[in-house]
């Protein structure tokens, strides 16, 4: 099951389903119901509240996925807040066979609680940008790293930014929707604040485009 971070859509990390299914595994991209808002702990819930489903499948009547999934083998994958996520999720489910950090944020500067410790038990590989300046390498992705004691692999793409994980063959700003994203993103919360709206416009699709899937 694979989460994208903060305000992203479904569809930046779409390229990754093809590639999984590829080798024979079964992948569900997942978006969640406040993208602007969901911490890195709302993505982990997300992601196992997922798995759970994703794991139904093989019981349904009518399925196209009856009888084909080996539920024992699951695992978790997100990028930057969700990349935080999945590092949650392998902490909380023990039984996951392996989870995929891609440019992850622990989501600490925005006060979601941050374990001391990470899985001792799920296998971790971290894929992260030498250059990210949203969640800078040595002070996330590599804290990610030294506070697993599993099985671990961290792999730091040299000049990488936030982006380079975003498919297999890496990923650049502009899937995320580029600078008009982030103007919309800034200017929409601004005008909810000062009209006193109660919800932040963080429940909300991105109106400039399908950033929130």
């Amino acid at each position: 099951v694979i989460v994208g971070g903060w305000a992203c859509g479904e569809h930046v990390l779409a390229a990754w389903g093809p590639f999984y299914a590829s080798h024979g595994i079964v992948a569900m991209t997942i978006g969640t119901s406040s993208p602007w808002k969901d911490l890195p702990s709302d993505r982990c819930k997300a992601l196992l509240d997922a798995s759970v489903a994703l794991q139904s499948e093989n019981d349904r009547a009518g399925s196209p996925l009856q009888g084909r999934l080996d539920v024992s083998l699951r695992a978790v994958q997100g990028y930057s807040f969700g990349g935080g996520g999945a590092q949650l999720a392998a902490l909380q489910d023990p039984t996951l066979k392996c989870n995929v950090a891609l440019c992850p944020d622990d989501g600490k500067d925005f006060h979601d609680a941050v374990p001391s410790e990470l899985s001792a038990s799920v296998p971790n590989l971290i894929i992260c940008g030498e250059k990210d300046s949203n969640a800078p390498s040595q002070s996330q992705a590599w804290c990610h790293y030294h506070k697993t004691s599993a099985a671990k692999l961290i792999f730091e793409v040299s000049g990488g930014d936030h982006y380079v994980a975003n498919g297999p063959a890496g990923g650049i700003e502009s899937d995320m929707g580029g600078e008009l994203h982030d103007c919309c993103n800034c200017f929409c919360a601004a005008c909810c604040l000062l009209v006193g709206c109660s919800r932040h416009l963080w429940c909300v699709p991105c109106p400039c485009g399908t950033i929130s899937g």
